[in-house]
């Protein structure tokens, strides 16, 4: 079973794909994170350093419309990054994640942002 931070990426990873992401879907989205716990200020940061490194090339093709990652190559990543995150010299060149950051988050910010005002909804609703 994935931890919880995984299962927060996983459903984040949604943002990625090259296709509109419906309301009904964003409120499902944000529901699922609210059980795990989330808090709207936590998405950017899980975006940003969990998925971005990985995932943002695929805004970047146009290979037709996806359902979703494989689950096990997205954790295998994810978690391949984070060991080597302890490597001093692999720290400084992840320096580097910035600038794909600043050229490609506009295409998933908009969904984050989205997801962040639907997760504030459903935590003043508790």
């Amino acid at each position: 079973m994935p931890s919880i931070q995984d299962q927060k990426c996983l459903i984040l990873s949604m943002v990625f794909l090259d296709t509109e992401i419906s309301e009904m879907l964003i409120t499902g989205m944000a529901l699922r994170l609210h059980e795990l716990g989330t808090k709207p200020e936590e998405l950017t940061d899980l975006v940003y350093y969990n998925l971005f490194p990985i995932l943002f090339p695929n805004l970047l093709s146009v290979a037709g419309e996806w359902t979703g990652f494989d689950e096990g190559w997205l954790l295998q990543q994810m978690h391949n990054r984070q060991r080597t995150e302890t490597n001093f010299l692999i720290c400084i060149f992840r320096i580097f994640d910035y600038i794909p950051w600043l050229l490609f988050s506009a295409f998933v910010r908009r969904d984050i942002g989205r997801l962040e005002r639907a997760l504030e909804e459903h935590i003043k609703h508790d």
